[in-house]
């Protein structure tokens, strides 16, 4: 994640997946306390970390999408195109 593009998370974003930790019974500190293996390749570092970066951009969007289609845009776009589509029909009938 680049410094410049970041913003601070939702705090109900944050409590939530806090929630869900604690939930799935992960013990973090046993994660947290353990070393990177010294014989651990560069090549795998940052691939993980290009992955965590691709995890995070996807994690982003998809809250993103979520939160449009909740706002019900998508829903009110919807029922303009179904109304578009009825009159363009009448106007197909009418023309044949």
């Amino acid at each position: 994640m680049s410094s410049s593009k970041s913003k601070p998370l939702l705090l109900s974003d944050t409590l939530r997946d806090l929630a869900l930790l604690r939930a799935s019974s992960v013990d973090l500190s046993s994660i947290l306390s353990q070393e990177p293996s010294s014989g651990a390749s560069t090549t795998e570092s940052s691939e993980l970390l290009m992955s965590t970066e691709r995890s995070y951009e996807f994690v982003n969007e998809t809250r993103g999408a979520l939160r449009v289609y909740n706002s019900g845009e998508l829903q009110k776009k919807h029922a303009e195109i179904q109304k578009v589509q009825g009159e363009l029909d009448e106007v197909l009938k009418g023309l044949s």
